[in-house]
C-alpha cells in the first residue's frame, strides 16, 4: 500500500528534495487532523480563492498562508463551537467534510444550501406576502408593497464590466442585424416532451440499461486499445489479464483509493464487483459510474493489483457544416445562467439588466439557463400571493415582449432547481407556449445554430463528479478539463452513478442524456469559477456571480 510520504508526494505532485514543504504537509495533517484528500481539497480551494492556477505546488510560504487564513480558522470555530451552551437539532453531517471546506471559501454546496428535502410545492414554512409584478424594462413599476432593491446589487460600482474575455472580441460587430439565426434540434428522436412518464421504471430495467452502458464503452475502449477478451473480474489469475467494468465504491464517503470496487457486465463476470487496488498505478481520475478497463492481476480472487488504466473513448467529433456569413458579419449569441434573483429581493433585477444589454446589443440569440424561479430563495420558499406558474409566466411574457421587439431568438434551458417544473433529469421543457422567438428545450440539449452544435446543460456535473473524484497524477492537468474528458469519454452529459443527492436521474429516458457526438461548443454552469477550455471544441461554464446575482455574460 503507498505509504502517507508517497500519498503525499502523489497528490501534492511533489519532488524528492523538497523535504521542508513534505514536512510541513504532515504537521497540517497532524496539527489539524486531516485525511491526504481533505488537505487537497483545502489546497485546491485555497488555489482558487486567490485566482491561482490549479496545478501550482505548494511551497513553505502559500502552505502558511493556508494555514494562517483557512485551516485555524476554522480550528477556532469548531472549538467555539463545541463550547457553545445552545442546544441545536442535531442533523446528519457531510461524512466526508467537503461542505464545511468549501463553505469558508464562499462556495456553497447544494446541500448546505438546503438542509431540507427539495420541494413540497406547497411550502410549510410561514408565508409572507410579496407583489412581484414584472415588466422586461421598467423594475420601477413593481409595485410600493414590494421588497426594496438590494443594496448590494443596487449599489454595485462594476455593472457592465468585462471580467473575462477570450479572442479577439473588439473587431466583431455586436449589433448586425441583418444575419438571420436558424436554430433546431441536433437529435430530434431523444428530446423529451412534457407529456412523457418519469420515475415509473423497474429496477430490473435500470439494471439493464447500466449492463447495456457497461457493454458498450468497454467494446470501445477495447477496439480503441486493441485489447483482448475481458476476463472474469472475480475469478483469479497469476498472469496480467484485463478486466471492465464500472466503478464503484465500498461505502456512502467520497471515493478514495481504498474504496475503488469494479462492478462487471453480465456477459463477462456475471455482474460480479471486485475492489481495485490502484497502488501502482501512478495516473488515474476515477468516479463512480465511470466506465473503465484495468490491466492486472487477481492472485486470490479477492483484489484486483491494477497496473494500467484505460479510460478514453474516442468521441466522434460533430460535424461542422456553418451557414456561410457575409462578408464582415458574425453570429452573436449572449449565454446566462441564472439564478436571476438577489438573495432579498424577487424583483428579477439580475434579469431586467440583462435584458437591457439585450436590447443595447441586439444578439442574434440569447440563451437562458435556469433556475428562473429558484426553490432555494426564501422568497420564493414564501411566495403566497399568486401560483409559481402564473409567476413564471408573467417572466416569460416579458421576456417574449424583448424577443419579438428586437426579433432576437430566445431559448430557454430549465433547472432542478425551479419550483414549477419536474425536478428529474433529464428534464422536459418549461410548459409556455413556443412562438417565433420564443423556444423552450430540455436539460440537457444539443442545439445546431446556424450549424453550429451547442451542447447546454443547467445540472453542476462539474461540481458533482470534482466532489466525488479519486486521482492521482504525475502530469499536472487542470482539474475542470479532465471532468469535461470524462463526460466526453463516457458519452454521457451526467455519467455518475449513483447521482448526487440533488439529481433524481429516470433511466426510463437514459438516451435523452446520452452524448452521441462532440458538441462544438458546451456550456456547463458550475458552482466553480467560471473558465474557458479550448481543444477540438469550445468549452464554456458560466457561474452566476456569486449566489443570487447577476449571471456573466459570454459573447460568441
Amino acid at each position: 500500500m503507498e505509504t502517507l510520504s508517497e500519498e503525499l508526494k502523489s497528490k501534492f505532485q511533489l519532488e524528492d528534495d523538497e523535504n521542508d514543504v513534505l514536512d510541513k504537509l504532515y504537521e497540517l495533517l497532524h496539527s489539524y487532523k486531516l485525511e491526504v484528500s481533505d488537505l487537497h481539497d483545502h489546497w485546491i480551494a485555497f488555489l482558487m480563492t486567490k485566482k491561482m492556477d490549479l496545478v501550482t505546488k505548494p511551497s513553505l510560504k502559500l502552505a502558511s498562508i493556508m494555514q494562517r487564513d483557512v485551516l485555524s480558522k476554522k480550528a477556532i470555530a469548531a472549538n467555539n463551537n463545541n463550547n457553545s451552551s445552545i442546544t441545536e437539532t442535531e442533523s446528519i453531517e457531510d461524512p466526508s467534510g467537503f461542505e464545511d471546506m468549501m463553505s469558508m471559501y464562499n462556495v456553497k454546496t447544494p446541500s448546505s444550501m438546503s438542509k431540507s428535502k427539495k420541494r413540497p410545492r406547497s411550502p410549510d414554512i410561514p408565508k409572507k406576502s410579496l407583489n412581484t409584478s414584472f415588466n422586461a424594462l421598467l423594475p420601477e413599476l413593481y409595485s410600493p408593497k414590494s421588497a426594496t432593491p438590494p443594496r448590494i446589487f443596487k449599489d454595485r460600482t462594476n455593472s457592465g464590466e468585462c471580467v473575462l474575455s477570450f479572442g479577439n472580441v473588439t473587431s466583431a460587430p455586436w449589433s448586425d442585424t441583418s444575419l438571420k439565426c436558424s436554430f433546431d434540434l441536433f437529435d430530434t428522436s431523444s428530446v423529451l416532451t412534457n407529456s412523457v412518464k418519469y420515475m415509473f421504471e423497474k429496477k430490473h430495467d435500470q439494471a439493464e440499461y447500466l449492463n447495456e452502458q457497461i457493454d458498450k464503452v468497454s467494446s470501445k475502449l477495447k477496439q480503441k486499445h486493441e485489447l483482448e477478451r475481458f476476463h472474469h473480474i472475480a475469478l483469479s489469475s497469476q498472469e496480467t489479464v484485463t478486466i471492465a467494468g464500472r466503478v464503484c465504491c465500498d461505502c456512502e464517503s467520497r471515493l478514495n483509493a481504498q474504496s475503488i470496487l469494479l462492478e462487471g457486465s453480465h456477459e463477462t463476470s456475471s455482474g460480479k464487483t471486485c475492489p481495485i487496488d490502484v497502488s501502482e498505478l501512478k495516473d488515474y481520475s476515477l468516479f463512480p459510474g465511470q466506465i473503465v478497463a484495468f490491466d492486472g492481476t487477481n492472485p486470490t480472487g479477492k483484489m484486483f493489483m491494477a497496473k494500467k488504466v484505460y479510460d478514453d473513448v474516442p468521441l466522434q467529433q460533430a460535424p461542422l457544416v456553418p451557414e456561410k456569413l457575409p462578408k464582415g458579419s458574425s453570429l452573436n449569441i449572449l449565454i446566462a445562467a441564472g439564478p436571476f434573483l438577489t438573495t432579498d429581493s424577487i424583483m428579477f433585477e439580475p434579469l431586467t439588466d440583462l435584458l437591457n444589454v439585450c436590447q443595447k446589443e441586439k444578439p442574434h440569440m440569447c440563451i437562458l439557463i435556469g433556475p428562473f424561479l429558484d426553490e432555494e430563495h426564501t422568497g420564493i420558499q414564501t411566495l403566497k400571493d399568486e401560483s409559481y406558474e402564473t409567476m413564471f409566466t408573467r417572466v416569460c411574457q416579458g421576456i417574449k415582449e424583448i424577443a419579438e421587439q428586437l426579433r432576437c431568438t430566445m431559448v430557454l434551458v430549465p433547472s432542478a432547481r425551479d419550483i414549477h417544473n419536474t425536478p428529474i433529469y433529464p428534464q422536459p421543457p418549461f410548459e409556455y407556449g413556443e412562438s417565433e422567438f420564443m423556444h423552450f428545450v430540455t436539460d440537457p440539449s444539443l442545439l445546431s445554430i446556424n450549424g453550429v452544435v451547442f451542447g447546454i446543460t443547467s445540472t453542476d456535473v462539474i461540481f458533482h463528479i470534482c466532489n466525488s473524484e479519486c486521482f492521482a497524477s504525475t502530469n499536472p492537468m487542470n482539474r475542470f478539463k479532465r471532468i469535461i474528458r470524462h463526460l466526453f469519454s463516457q458519452q454521457s452529459f451526467y455519467p455518475l452513478y449513483p447521482s448526487h443527492n440533488d439529481v433524481s436521474v429516470s433511466f426510463s429516458h437514459a438516451e435523452s442524456f446520452e452524448l452521441p457526438t462532440k458538441p462544438h461548443v458546451l456550456i456547463v454552469p458550475s458552482q466553480f469559477r467560471y473558465f474557458v477550455l479550448v481543444s477540438i471544441v469550445v468549452l464554456l461554464a458560466a457561474m452566476v456571480c456569486g449566489w443570487y446575482l447577476l449571471p456573466y455574460y459570454y459573447w460568441l
